[in-house]
């Protein structure tokens, strides 16, 4: 498959509890976190994603974050990577989950 259009999902999590939350002050170790991201892609019927560590940064305070992206041609997709965000979201309580889409162009090679 070459030159190819496909949706992007991005989806940004944070891997620090909030100040409001139970467990304020803890971080969410990245094994966890991404033994549930690969655990919620099953479980939604997604396919495959990239995970990547990053540092965010907001308002001049820096977290631990990942990015979970998933590229698709399946229109479906877009409710199932929603669903992840928001689980992901309640799961370990944090105020906010950004998810990004766009469609992309890409190459197999």
């Amino acid at each position: 498959m070459s030159n190819a259009s496909f949706t992007r999902y991005t989806v940004t999590v944070g891997l620090s509890f909030p100040e409001c939350s139970e467990f304020a002050g803890t971080a969410v170790p990245v094994a966890d976190a991404r033994d549930w991201v690969v655990w919620a892609l099953e479980h939604w019927g997604l396919d495959g994603a990239t995970i990547r560590y990053t540092v965010g940064v907001w308002k001049g305070d820096t977290e631990d974050s990942l990015e979970i992206v998933v590229l698709s041609q399946d229109e479906a997709d877009e409710s199932r990577v929603r669903s992840l965000a928001v689980s992901y979201k309640e799961t370990f309580q944090q105020q906010a989950v950004m998810l990004q889409t766009e469609t992309v162009p890409v190459d197999f090679i």
